[in-house]
């Protein structure tokens, strides 16, 4: 797929981790059997498939082989293949890391599940960086964005990297909101990170476009995201902030830098009352912005 296609893509996490993540200069890519739900991920193995494979195999490694003897020698290693199919499945699928990305900055879901309740960060990445999406040799290493399909149906096949690639990037119909893409790399264009079964892959300061603060971000955390953007390699990222709409469910946007005084305007006006004035009294601007 084009990188043309893709839209510009997010991080929700909480601020102690984006931290983390500028600290170390690593982001995680997540195996499949570390991501959290359970029910994502499953091949739905076609053992009729597999066995028809196997016994064309047969079939061409003894030309001479008949039908009723080609029957039975199925028959009797049907079982073993089947157990070798889907070793060879959970293999594959754990050579396989994910970095999931949504294209959504403002989605109030997606803030409480992943942006710690709104108290974190949504950062864009800069996904044309080589670094992140490094070319894939068509071999052993893959890397490559894919964008999440929603539905009700799991895939169907045997374990080949192309089927696992659609598996990783296949989910139920009730996760659509997530409006997910997913970064998926084999483990071997990762780093190991040496503990806890954790791969990464390195990033810089210079990778994140936009720091999206959440509703409920702690002004405490403020000065940890202000050495971030006053760094050499981090002054052209914008910082945005985000609060409740006071007369729809929406996340409004608000540069930082202007966040303040519209903070101070509601405390002059409405005192011991601007926490509610903030999130329940619509002023003039609120209106003209809808």
């Amino acid at each position: 797929m084009s990188l043309k296609t893709i839209p510009a893509l997010y991080k929700y996490m909480t601020t102690d981790r984006f931290m983390s993540n500028v600290k170390s200069g690593s982001i995680r890519f997540t195996q499949p059997k570390y991501l959290n739900d359970p029910y994502e991920c499953h091949l739905t193995f076609d053992r009729f498939a597999y066995i028809a494979d196997y016994r064309n195999y047969r079939k061409q490694a003894q030309p001479g082989i008949s039908d009723e003897e080609l029957d039975k020698a199925v028959a009797i290693a049907e079982d073993q293949l089947i157990i070798d199919g889907l070793l060879q499945y959970r293999e594959r699928r754990d050579s396989f890391g994910v970095l999931s990305l949504s294209e959504d900055p403002r989605n109030m879901l997606m803030w409480s599940h992943y942006g710690d309740e709104h108290q974190g960060v949504c950062v864009e990445m800069d996904i044309w960086d080589s670094a992140l999406r490094p070319d894939s040799n068509g071999g052993d290493k893959y890397s490559g964005f894919e964008q999440v399909q929603y539905t009700s149906n799991k895939v169907i096949g045997i374990p080949t990297p192309q089927t696992i690639v659609e598996v990783l990037s296949t989910k139920a119909k009730e996760w659509a909101y997530e409006k997910e893409w997913r970064l998926i790399r084999t483990i071997n264009t990762l780093r190991f990170a040496g503990e806890n079964d954790i791969y990464v892959c390195d990033f810089s300061i210079s990778d994140i476009k936009t720091i999206y603060l959440g509703a409920n971000f702690p002004g405490e955390k403020l000065k940890e995201v202000k050495e971030v953007t006053s760094s050499p390699e981090g002054k052209h990222i914008k910082v945005i902030k985000l609060d409740i709409a006071p007369h729809k469910f929406e996340l409004r946007e608000t540069p930082a830098e202007e966040y303040g005084m519209k903070l101070l305007h509601r405390e002059h006006h409405f005192g011991e009352a601007s926490n509610e004035a903030l999130v329940c009294l619509p002023m003039d601007s609120d209106l003209t912005q809808s």
